[in-house]
């Protein structure tokens, strides 16, 4: 690796874990190098990060409705698809689209999944966004959607005192 050799790389397969750049040597069963070809290098390809926001359900009244939305607040310049599953991890078996969304062209406040359910109790509900690269790395981002609180909050009574001044 990187012009040194690899200790103990002797078989026919390596596994590689390490970034850098690797290259073959091979020797014949005389003992003669029949040449090097092809150097590969195996480079880091940092995971994909989107941000997100839970936007609460709206009321009418005191009756919330079916209107959560998840918002995007940014995302990582490799990132360039998602999609969302509820739960606090993603269960690719139920997620809420057909097919993977496109991150190109969405701006801060986008709307990633709009018409979610209010929650009914706190805390909430949890969807996971699993964000992909373009070269299929991932990573998951979990947004929790709080209840809406429609309820009006007691009225409190608070004494004021009227004053009548006269000017002269």
């Amino acid at each position: 690796m990187n012009g040194s050799p690899v200790p103990g790389a002797t078989s026919a397969t390596l596994s590689v874990t390490a970034v850098g750049e690797y290259t073959v040597s091979i020797t014949n069963a005389a003992g003669c190098p029949d040449g090097s070809c092809c150097p590969f290098v195996v480079v880091a390809d940092p995971a994909p990060s989107l941000t997100a926001t839970a936007v609460a359900a709206s009321c009418t009244g005191s009756t919330p409705l079916d209107d959560v939305s998840i918002t995007l607040v940014g995302s990582s310049t490799n990132a360039v698809s998602y999609t969302i599953s509820l739960g606090s991890s993603f269960t690719s078996s139920t997620p809420l689209f057909a097919t993977d969304q496109p991150l190109a062209g969405l701006a801060t406040g986008s709307v990633l999944k709009g018409g979610l359910v209010n929650p009914l109790s706190a805390p909430g509900s949890s969807y996971t966004i699993q964000v992909y690269s373009g070269e299929g790395c991932f990573s998951d981002v979990v947004v929790v959607i709080p209840p809406a609180q429609c309820q009006c909050p007691p009225v409190k009574c608070v004494p004021f005192v009227v004053k009548n001044v006269l000017r002269r």
